[in-house]
């Protein structure tokens, strides 16, 4: 089905992760994702622009409205763990799903809701998976924080962001009515694959 498709323990694969991991994403982020991409999409042999990551969660009004949302959620993490009690520590990471800064309630602000849960938020609105993996900022806070419970939102953006899903499937045409599978091209597959890797590498 995924025509490409790689073992998960392939050793190819695992030095396509592994190649950025001798990097410091908070110093060298640019160099840390270019080389991510282009080690993942010679792995897989696809169009290096088909995972190229473009998240813009941290540019324009979303980005100053995410900022602000993610102040306002630590300084409520903070008290919680100021105050103590019989607390569960979250650290959430996501998109949307987790951080919708204006006008509707995430998921995020019903758990906030339950004062037994003190959750650091990293997630942003409009992230792109790729992006949250190049970060890294996941890592660092589970390993400051030592959370109870880790939860992780993404994939979406990814998908349908910046114009993608174009790319990802053939112009309408009457006469593939019959068979659905001819409306699918071949770079849907690719990225399949590309986020079943990712995935693997995340929680592997």
């Amino acid at each position: 089905k995924y025509g490409k498709s790689i073992k998960k323990d392939s050793p190819m694969a695992t030095r396509s992760i592994s190649a950025t991991r001798s990097l410091n994403p908070e110093k060298d982020i640019d160099k840390h994702n270019k080389l991510f991409v282009e080690s993942m999409a010679e792995t897989l042999g696809i169009d290096p622009s088909l995972i190229q990551n473009n998240s813009t969660s941290d540019e324009g009004i979303i980005g100053i409205l995410n900022k602000r949302s993610r102040k306002s959620r630590d300084k409520k993490y903070k008290r919680r763990l100021k105050k103590g009690g019989d607390l569960i520590k979250i650290v959430a990471e996501g998109d949307s799903w987790f951080e919708y800064p204006v006008f509707v309630k995430d998921l995020i602000d019903w758990l906030n809701e339950e004062k037994r849960y003190a959750i650091k938020s990293l997630s942003a609105g409009g992230d792109w998976l790729a992006n949250m993996y190049s970060q890294r900022e996941y890592i660092r806070n589970i390993t400051s924080e030592n959370p109870s419970i880790f939860l992780i939102s993404g994939g979406g953006n990814d998908l349908l962001g910046d114009g993608r899903i174009a790319r990802l499937v053939e112009e309408y045409s009457k006469s593939r009515e019959s068979d659905p599978d001819t409306f699918i091209k071949e770079e849907f597959n690719d990225l399949l694959i590309f986020y079943e890797r990712l995935y693997c590498t995340l929680f592997g």
